[in-house]
């Protein structure tokens, strides 16, 4: 994925999202909704995957520019989707 490309798939996603990405917004949109944008399936159970663990506090992101960049690693890939080359 481009980086021009995946702008603009972003771009869609805040639109889809009425301006503001927020987990609670995100959780309320369908699959189908997320897919209609351009993002696959596999990505749509990543962003699903991230939700939950951002709403559920598994996931704290403002936390993680405290930990060390091991400990922030093992945070992230241990989400389903999130691999070392996004984790770094």
């Amino acid at each position: 994925l481009s980086i021009k490309t995946a702008a603009k798939i972003f771009q869609r996603f805040e639109i889809l999202c009425g301006g503001t990405v927020t987990p609670n917004i995100v959780n309320g949109l369908s699959d189908s909704e997320i897919k209609s944008i351009g993002i696959s399936n596999s990505k749509v159970r990543c962003i699903r995957e991230i939700t939950s663990a951002v709403l559920s506090s598994t996931l704290v992101l403002d936390e993680l520019s405290s930990f060390e960049p091991e400990a922030a690693f093992q945070k992230l890939t241990s989400i389903r989707g999130i691999g070392s080359w996004t984790a770094k």
